[in-house]
């Protein structure tokens, strides 16, 4: 009995030395100075309590945080909680905790060391607190997560940069702040290989009380919300965990119509459709389009739940609908209830998972018959968005008046479609433009990445150029007031030599030439002349 008290005793002991306690929760704890660091090997869940700054990794701190001397099982850890009280983030404090898909910072941090979050490979989103005033290069050379919110003041920078040369960043920032100056951002992109993109204005988690900073799906949700295509449940909400209706994915999905702001009639009505409801226009023109053709005989399916395989589905009759180029390549084998899938969901199953578009629910079930919620779908339209089979086009309408609408989508190398009207009191309508081509509704534009067009508005005369016969590469050119036409297009016709652009106007009738001014607000038509060759020899 003795041998077994002394045993017991020098356990104890042990523990003490290493100031590491084990609960029946399956909690343990280590003290560093101030700092306690807790993880529950049940939840996976490792928190950082106490008061003031941590100390950091490999660092000639006191009371340092070495990985040395953490448990090896705590980096299986898959969320962080630092809580209110801790001051800063030491220097490579949660580097390797590779399995890490949630972090949770607290109001009141105010520094970040370098190295912080290095390694941290699973990590898709950051959210910045308003109180944070300097970081240090915090992910040193591993790629930054897909998505970092910033809440407040743009902190100062000792060091950004990333070895990552592909990785794309998306940072939303409170764009009326005005730390948030292009020096900044431009002191920004240079530590990142991949680019930044800016996302100004309010992001998901400050608009929606539920959408919190650590979450898995929070950087689809900054992805759909910043883009457009969903919004939330009303009362601040955007309801991740709430099962998705049939009607709400069809009103998500005509988002992705070419004509946002067109009306599509129903043809043989689905029963339980309401017509003039929120929904009604979306569910028929998934249906003029071959996206659905309703869950049975003459209903819709409304307020019925969409399974994973359905949402499957769907999203493969919208890219055989927008004529988008895909392959239908690889299987389900590697998911071992490929088998529950049902024969026709297989093709939009079979394109989802192979494409990167759906993951399975586990790393071997696909869950096709399980519901999909409004969270899932937003990761899985982010995916869909950047695999690159349809691209947003955004209207900068540059100071307009009034303009139908912001942005649509296209398919790189179809016709454009239209394009929103637009006015601007005091200003001629000069067309969309991309680059220096005008865009009308044949346009083709072949396209590998989201883009914008740019409205232009001017203050004088269109001049048209009418061939009569021949062909010109320019149709009309806009000239301001007081201008001269400039150097004019020079047409062809067979036979013919061109004569000059023939200006007429009620009594007044001149050839053209590049010093003619206009001299008024109306609109030129200019005709071309010709003259026959032997007799213009």
């Amino acid at each position: 009995m003795k041998k077994i008290i002394s045993l017991f005793l020098a356990f104890v002991t042990l523990m003490s030395a290493l100031s590491l306690t084990i609960s029946a929760d399956n909690v343990e704890s280590k003290e560093y100075g101030a700092i306690t660091w807790t993880y529950n090997n049940t939840t996976r869940t490792l928190t950082v309590s106490g008061d003031g700054p941590m100390g950091g990794h490999n660092m000639d701190e006191p009371g340092e945080a070495d990985s040395d001397n953490i448990p090896a099982e705590w980096f299986d850890a898959v969320k962080i909680v630092v809580e209110e009280g801790i001051t800063s983030i030491g220097h490579f404090c949660f580097q390797w905790f590779d399995s890490v898909k949630e972090i949770s910072l607290p109001a009141g941090l105010k520094s970040i060391g370098g190295g912080a979050f290095h390694g941290m490979t699973a990590l898709e989103s950051l959210v910045i607190p308003d109180t944070v005033e300097e970081m240090y290069y915090p992910f040193y050379s591993s790629a930054p997560p897909k998505v970092i919110v910033f809440l407040g003041n743009a902190p100062l920078l000792r060091g950004w940069a990333t070895d990552n040369d592909t990785h794309i960043v998306d940072i939303y920032y409170p764009d009326e702040n005005e730390t948030w100056n292009p020096e900044y951002k431009a002191q920004m992109n240079r530590g990142f290989g991949g680019g930044v993109r800016w996302n100004g204005g309010k992001s998901a988690v400050e608009a929606f009380s539920d959408v919190k900073p650590w979450a898995w799906h929070t950087s689809g949700i900054e992805y759909v919300y910043k883009n457009g295509i969903m919004s939330g449940m009303g009362n601040g909400k955007f309801a991740p965990s709430e099962k998705l209706t049939r009607e709400q994915l069809m009103q998500v999905l005509s988002t992705f119509r070419p004509e946002p702001d067109s009306a599509y009639p129903p043809k043989d009505r689905f029963k339980d459709v309401v017509w003039d409801s929120w929904y009604c226009q979306a569910v028929y023109w998934a249906k003029e389009k071959g996206i659905t053709s309703g869950l049975r005989a003459g209903y819709f399916g409304v307020g019925e739940h969409v399974t994973r395989e359905q949402l499957a589905t769907f999203i493969l009759n919208y890219v055989k609908f927008a004529k988008c180029s895909f392959k239908l390549e690889g299987d389900l084998s590697a998911f071992e209830d490929a088998d529950k899938v049902s024969a026709w969901a297989v093709d939009g199953m079979t394109f989802c998972v192979t494409g990167g578009i759906i993951q399975g629910k586990t790393t071997t079930t696909l869950d096709p018959k399980g519901h999909a919620t409004r969270a899932e779908l937003a990761q899985i339209l982010s995916k869909f968005l950047e695999a690159g089979y349809i691209y947003r086009v955004d209207f900068d309408d540059k100071g307009a008046d009034s303009c139908a609408y912001k942005f649509k989508y296209i398919t790189s190398g179809e016709m454009f479609g239209y394009a929103p009207s637009a006015t601007k009191d005091g200003y001629k309508n000069g067309g969309w433009w991309y680059g220096d081509i005008n865009i009308q509704n044949n346009t083709r534009l072949n396209i590998s990445e989201h883009i914008t067009v740019t409205k232009l508005w001017f203050n004088g005369s269109k001049v048209y150029f009418h061939a009569d016969g021949g062909e010109c590469d320019v149709t009309y050119r806009m000239i301001e007031k007081g201008e001269p036409l400039g150097e004019l297009p020079v047409p062809t016709k067979d036979g013919y030599v061109f004569a000059g652009w023939l200006y007429s106007f009620r009594d007044e009738s001149f050839i053209v030439s590049a010093e003619t001014v206009i001299d008024n607000d109306r609109d030129y038509y200019l005709k071309a002349q010709w003259e026959p060759v032997d007799q213009a020899e």
